[in-house]
């Protein structure tokens, strides 16, 4: 839901909504940039990063700022919460939280835009209907963590292959 305050658009969102929707896409978020920029999930830097970025982000939402900026506000929090409480380096989180905010954008576009052109759910309902709200951002949270994941694999692979040439390598020489 949106309301105008002085021509300027706030996005007002339910206390529910923000729990059970807002809460999982921050720590799915959190945990994406966290495997792009470190090649690991450790949850105990993830879920409070997570957590603050989704109080963060309730915050910025409810601020009347011109369509864009809150998306601008809230990629800088969460490389200032990773540069602060994970120890990431500012400019490494500032690129992956970009990337990772842009993923959900798209897995947004496409998961709602594919529950409406196939007519299981239309924007009304889904803006009238908090259940229903919740429940269809689901898939794109599960996404967010499925790619997370799927990077944890890759840098482990890769890992493991540089360690394996090297073992290789190490064994030729001798």
């Amino acid at each position: 839901m949106q309301m105008i305050f002085c021509g300027v658009r706030r996005m007002q969102i339910p206390f529910l909504a923000w729990l059970f929707q807002g809460i999982p896409e921050t720590i799915a978020v959190t945990t994406l940039v966290y495997a792009l920029s470190q090649g690991e999930i450790l949850w105990k830097k993830i879920l409070p990063v997570g957590l603050l970025l989704g109080i963060i982000s309730y915050i910025i939402r409810l601020m009347p700022f011109t369509p864009g900026v809150h998306t601008i506000l809230i990629i800088t929090a969460l490389s200032l919460l990773l540069n602060i409480l994970a120890r990431i380096e500012f400019k490494k989180a500032a690129i992956f939280s970009a990337i990772a905010i842009a993923f959900l954008i798209i897995f947004e576009f496409v998961f709602y835009g594919l529950l409406m052109q196939l007519n299981v759910v239309t924007f009304e309902e889904m803006n009238s209907n908090l259940k229903l709200r919740i429940l269809v951002s689901y898939p794109q949270v599960l996404v967010l963590f499925l790619l997370a994941i799927l990077v944890r694999v890759k840098r482990l692979d890769k890992i493991y292959k540089n360690w394996m040439t090297k073992r290789i390598l190490e064994r030729q020489e001798q």
